[in-house]
């Protein structure tokens, strides 16, 4: 399963936690729908899966995106309506879809 979301932060992925509760009920969802049993999925994420710190392994592992998107079975965009942190803007599925890149 690869998760798709926007920061909700300049400093962290998602400070209210509201993309990660709609990660987790995807993830209940999708073992139902495909009869797995609980942690038996694999799941990428972009704050565990993309280095944070060291810019180029960064850039790197972001050029690799779509070789990851290829190989999994399931996409799943998170838009949940959150504010932004920092700038207040109200982030959503229409502000994801203006988004450049995944």
């Amino acid at each position: 399963v690869f998760f798709s979301h926007q920061w909700t932060s300049f400093d962290e992925p998602d400070p209210s936690g509201r993309q990660l509760a709609a990660m987790q009920a995807a993830l209940r969802d999708l073992e139902t729908k495909y009869s797995r049993l609980e942690g038996n999925m694999y799941a990428w994420f972009d704050y565990f899966s993309i280095p944070q710190v060291n810019a180029e392994s960064k850039m790197q592992a972001i050029g690799s995106l779509p070789v990851y998107v290829s190989l999994m079975h399931v996409f799943v965009i998170v838009t949940p309506t959150v504010v932004h942190k920092d700038t207040r803007d109200v982030c959503n599925l229409g502000t994801y879809m203006r988004r450049g890149w995944c």
